[in-house]
């Protein structure tokens, strides 16, 4: 059984707000620093039936991570699967929290033997879990204008 990964960040907006920030699906890779690029592989481009291609990085590891939404909820939820080289499911997740939101990513992933199996999942799950919160600390900084999105990685 892989562990699932959980992160959270409250943001000082309501959750329409955050929606429409996180539903720009096309800007993920604004904010999230291991996405190298993100492309869209059917007509949609949010929602269920939407699937996109992202190519990942994490350290001297590249994959195409190929994502189906599966759920599509506004303003409360989105869910993906993925169908790639590194399976299973992803979810945002929106709570009111206060005046605010709380955002929460969980990803449940498992890793082909080549990339260490269920070994290789559990390695990476401390570092996915560091990269995935401060993921959402530049998504929450860049979606109430704090900073500008993470557009140049080296």
């Amino acid at each position: 059984m892989v562990k699932p990964i959980v992160t959270s960040v409250d943001i000082a907006a309501d959750p329409s707000f955050v929606w429409e920030q996180l539903a720009d699906i096309g800007a993920h890779a604004d904010w999230m620093t291991e996405a190298e690029s993100i492309e869209f592989l059917t007509g949609a481009r949010d929602g269920v039936g939407a699937r996109i291609r992202v190519r990942t990085r994490i350290g001297p590891m590249v994959v195409a991570d190929v994502m189906d939404f599966t759920k599509w909820e506004p303003p409360k939820s989105m869910d993906i699967a993925h169908i790639g080289r590194v399976g299973g499911t992803g979810r945002f997740e929106l709570e009111p929290v206060g005046s605010g939101t709380r955002l929460t990513w969980t990803e449940i992933l498992s890793f082909p033997w080549y990339l260490g199996g269920a070994l290789g999942a559990a390695v990476a799950g401390p570092v996915l879990r560091r990269v995935f919160m401060a993921n959402l600390r530049r998504f929450a900084s860049a979606a109430t204008g704090s900073f500008p999105p993470n557009r140049d990685r080296a």
